[in-house]
C-alpha cells in the first residue's frame, strides 16, 4: 500500500499546483465547421456560462467544404456554453430566419456532451444581455437531451447537419453541413422530334417539375430536378411526338435513376410503346412500373431507335446530373453512301485543281 504521508506530501500539492498556478492545464472546446451545403452561416452570437472564448466566432461560414475553426472556448476545469449562427436564406413555418444552435458541456472529470438544433426566431436567440442569454441557454438545456460523445444529426428542410465531439480535456466538436442528395436531368434535343406530355414518379419530392415541352433545337434544358435526404430514385417519361411503334401506338422515352449517398449512382433509358402514358396510374402502379423497368447501369448509355437515337451519362456524386442528348438516326446504308459521295467529291476537286 502507498504510504498516506507520501500522498499528502506529493499528490495533493501537485493537484493544488494545477488549480492555482498562473498557467494551469486548461480544458477547452474547439468548434470546427465543414460546410458542404449551399447555405452560408452568418451573424454568430455566443454565450459562455463557464470559461471564456479564446478565438471569437468566425463572422461567416461560407460553402466550400473547407474545415473552418469557427470558435474556441476554454476554462480551468471545464467550459459550458452555446454558439448560434443564422442560416442565410432559410426560413421556417412562421417565415422567420432559421438558426443553428450548438450547445456543449466539457468537464475535466466527466464525459463531454453537446447538442445541436434548428431554431426559428425573428432575432438572434443570443442577442440580449447576459441574463437573457443565460435564461435562453437554460430553457434549451431543459428542452433537449444531451448527446454524450456520439454522432448527432439534425434534418433540415433542404439540408442536414451532422456533428461529433471528442472525449478529452481538449475537446473538438466537428460540424458538417450538406445538402440533400439530388438528381438533375438535362436534355439536349438535336433530333426532329419534340418531347411532350411528361409524367414522372419519384419516391421523394420534386424540386423542379418536368418541362412540359422539349423542342428540337440543340439547346440544353434542365428539364427536372428531384431530391432526397439520403438518396432518390424515380422515373421520368416523355412522349416522343410523331413517333409510333409496331402496334401504331405512341413511343415514350423512359429515364430511370437510383442514387444513394456514399454509393454509385445508376440510371437506365428505354423506348416504350403504349396507348397511354406509362406513369398515368396511382402511386402503387407507378412504383410497380418503375421496378419492372429499372436496370442497373452507371456508365454511358445509348439507345438506337428507328429514326432517332438517345445517349446519356450520369455523374457519380450526391448532386448527380443526368445528361441526355437526342439526335436523328441515320441508317448505316445512308451513312455509307454519304462517305462514298464525300470521297468522290474530294477526289474530283483534286483532279480539277491539277
Amino acid at each position: 500500500m502507498v504510504d498516506p504521508i507520501t500522498i499528502i506530501t506529493t499528490v495533493v500539492p501537485f493537484f493544488k499546483t494545477l488549480t492555482t498556478a498562473k498557467n494551469p492545464l486548461k480544458t477547452s472546446v474547439t468548434i470546427v465547421f465543414e460546410n458542404n451545403c449551399s447555405y452560408t452561416l452568418i451573424h454568430p452570437t455566443k454565450y459562455c456560462a463557464s470559461g471564456k472564448d479564446v478565438n471569437p466566432p468566425s463572422p461567416i461560414i461560407s460553402p466550400g467544404g473547407i474545415n473552418t475553426i469557427a470558435a474556441k472556448f476554454e476554462g480551468r476545469n471545464g467550459t459550458v456554453g452555446m454558439l448560434c449562427y443564422q442560416i442565410e436564406g432559410l426560413y421556417g413555418p412562421k417565415n422567420d430566419p432559421y438558426y443553428l444552435l450548438i450547445m456543449w458541456k466539457v468537464n475535466r472529470l466527466s464525459q463531454n456532451k453537446f447538442y445541436m438544433s434548428l431554431y426559428e426566431s425573428k432575432e438572434p436567440p443570443l442577442s440580449g444581455n447576459s441574463n437573457q442569454k443565460k435564461f435562453f441557454y437554460k430553457s434549451m438545456q431543459k428542452m433537449y437531451k444531451w448527446t454524450y460523445g456520439e454522432s448527432f444529426l439534425v434534418e433540415g428542410k433542404k439540408f442536414r447537419v451532422g456533428g461529433t465531439i471528442s472525449s478529452n480535456d481538449l475537446a473538438e466538436i466537428k460540424i458538417s453541413l450538406e445538402d440533400y442528395t439530388n438528381v438533375t436531368i438535362s436534355l439536349k434535343n438535336n433530333c426532329s422530334y419534340s418531347l411532350i406530355n411528361p409524367t414522372h414518379y419519384c419516391n421523394r419530392g420534386d424540386i423542379s417539375p418536368p418541362s412540359p415541352l422539349i423542342s428540337s433545337g440543340g439547346i440544353s434544358i434542365i428539364t427536372a430536378k428531384f431530391e432526397g435526404r439520403n438518396g432518390t430514385m424515380g422515373m421520368l417519361c416523355y412522349q416522343i411526338e410523331g413517333s409510333y411503334g409496331p402496334k401504331n401506338d405512341p413511343y415514350y422515352l423512359i429515364i430511370t435513376w437510383r442514387m444513394k449517398r456514399f454509393s454509385q449512382s445508376e440510371f437506365y433509358m428505354n423506348f416504350y410503346e403504349s396507348k397511354e402514358s406509362p406513369l398515368s396510374g396511382n402511386g402503387n402502379q407507378k412504383e410497380f412500373f418503375y421496378e419492372s423497368m429499372h436496370r442497373s447501369n452507371n456508365e454511358g448509355f445509348l439507345l438506337e431507335g428507328k429514326k432517332l437515337r438517345v445517349g446519356g451519362t450520369i455523374t457519380n456524386n450526391d448532386s448527380a446530373e443526368i445528361k441526355i442528348f437526342l439526335e436523328n438516326h441515320k441508317s448505316p446504308k445512308k451513312r455509307l453512301l454519304r462517305k462514298i459521295r464525300s470521297f468522290l467529291t474530294k477526289k474530283f476537286r483534286k483532279k480539277k485543281t491539277r
